[in-house]
C-alpha cells in the first residue's frame, strides 16, 4: 500500500496471507508474515485487545527483532496492560509519543519518507487530532 512516499505493509491487505489464514495454513501464514517483515525497515505493532491475545504477534516481533528491524508498539486509547513480549519494542502511547518517534527515526530513513509522514501529521497540530479518538494525546 502506498502512502505518499511511504510504503506501508498492513497484513489485512495481504491477499495471500488472508487466504492462508482463512485456510488455516500455518506454513503459508508464516511465509507471508516473514515476506512482509523482510520488506520492511520498521515494524510497528498496533495494540488492541485482539493483538494481546494473538499467538502470531510475539512471532512477528521476534522475527522482526532477529532481522534487526526497528520495533515499536502503538497502543490504542484505553489499552489494557501490555504483555511482556511487547517490552522489546519502543512503546508509543499516544499522538505526542508517535510524533516524537517519527522525528527520532527521521535520521535513519529516507528524508522523503519522513517528510511524507510529517506532512500528513502536520495538519493535525491543532487541539483535536483525528487520532485522539484512538490514542491518548498527552503521552
Amino acid at each position: 500500500m502506498q502512502n505518499g512516499d511511504c510504503d506501508i505493509y498492513l497484513d489485512i491487505y495481504d491477499d495471500g496471507l488472508q487466504t492462508a489464514v482463512k485456510n488455516g495454513n500455518p506454513q503459508m501464514i508464516t511465509k507471508y508474515i516473514e515476506e512482509g517483515l523482510e520488506q520492511s525497515s520498521h515494524v510497528m505493532c498496533l495494540v488492541s485487545e485482539g493483538t494481546i491475545k494473538s499467538w502470531w504477534v510475539p512471532y512477528e516481533l521476534g522475527y522482526g527483532k532477529r532481522a534487526n528491524k526497528d520495533l515499536s508498539t502503538l497502543t490504542l486509547k484505553g489499552t489494557v496492560t501490555l504483555p511482556p513480549f511487547l517490552e522489546i519494542s519502543t512503546i508509543l502511547r499516544g499522538t505526542k509519543s508517535l510524533n516524537d518517534y517519527l522525528q527520532s527515526i527521521s535520521d535513519r530513513v529516507s528524508r522523503s519518507v519522513y517528510e511524507s509522514l510529517r506532512q500528513s501529521l502536520k495538519s493535525h497540530v491543532v487541539p483535536i487530532h483525528p487520532l485522539d479518538n484512538y490514542l491518548d494525546w498527552k503521552y
